[in-house]
């Protein structure tokens, strides 16, 4: 049986967390942000409605750094037994851990070089080729190319 919305916000999330399955995702039925987060209005304040779900089961947020961890990583999900308070590193890690989500290299939406231009760019810069040169081929700044001569960024492609 689904659950109809009330028209008030708060209420609604209330009456949807009441009786949560371990199981099953309770996704937020209204407003989404960017992100895909629930997002409602409590005391006239835009609030996300994951963290919401929390407080009104009883978990106050630690401290105002804290944000939420979704175990079953669904961003709409506000089942109180999904999610819990967790430091911003931990929750990148667990992201990482449940789904390898840490968007490398072509994954990354702001790349803008290939793992194959990475891979010749490195082959490049060890046949002693200049980081400005090479940053001026590829059109990209100079940090880029010297982040990838040091091993910070595309730390994870192999030699070829």
């Amino acid at each position: 049986m689904s659950r109809r919305a009330t028209g008030e916000p708060l209420r609604e999330l209330m009456m949807l967390i009441a009786n949560p399955e371990p199981d099953v995702c309770i996704e937020f039925p209204g407003k989404k942000n960017g992100s895909g987060y629930g997002v409602l209005s409590v005391h006239s304040k835009p609030r996300l409605a994951h963290q919401v779900s929390l407080e009104v089961s009883g978990f106050e947020r630690p401290t105002p750094k804290h944000e939420v961890r979704h175990s079953c990583q669904n961003r709409p999900c506000i089942n109180p037994l999904h999610i819990k308070w967790g430091t911003r590193s931990e929750n990148q890690q667990d992201r990482y851990r449940l789904h390898n989500d840490h968007h490398r290299g072509e994954r990354n939406s702001k790349s803008k070089l290939t793992e194959q231009q990475v891979n010749t760019i490195k082959h490049r810069l060890d046949c002693h080729e200049t980081v400005t040169a090479l940053a001026q081929e590829y059109g990209v700044v100079y940090g880029t190319i010297r982040f990838i001569e040091l091993g910070i960024t595309w730390s994870h492609l192999k030699e070829t």
